[in-house]
């Protein structure tokens, strides 16, 4: 479950966008929005979604503003709450993954 940060130090968040690993450095910090969820009172989630990303999908997840989601301390990232876009780069690694993963465990079986 998504536990949004409350006063624990959150860790800087990455400068590549989860959904499209888009790089968004330093230079240009307002042009990703910084996943707040604390999955223990240790670790914090340090997924972004650059702004691109964020107004592609914000109507369907119900994200709400970009500038106001920026700010919140309260945002949760479609990682942690497990709504990542179709189209997705994190859900088409996955895929591949999956796919290679069971052609491995295929020809395992052959060879036996």
């Amino acid at each position: 479950a998504a536990v949004p940060c409350c006063n624990i130090p959150h860790p800087p968040s990455s400068n590549f966008c989860h959904l499209c690993t888009r790089r968004c450095g330093p230079a240009t910090p307002a042009a990703l929005v910084a996943c707040r969820n604390v999955h223990r009172a240790d670790k914090a989630c340090r997924k972004a979604v650059c702004a691109d990303c964020f107004a592609r999908h914000a109507d369907a997840a119900g994200w709400g503003d970009f500038d106001v989601a920026r700010m919140s301390r309260e945002w949760v990232c479609p990682h942690c709450s497990n709504t990542c876009p179709n189209d997705s780069n994190c859900l088409q690694v996955a895929k591949v993954g999956m796919e290679f993963k069971a052609k491995k465990e295929k020809i395992s079986k052959l060879r036996m």
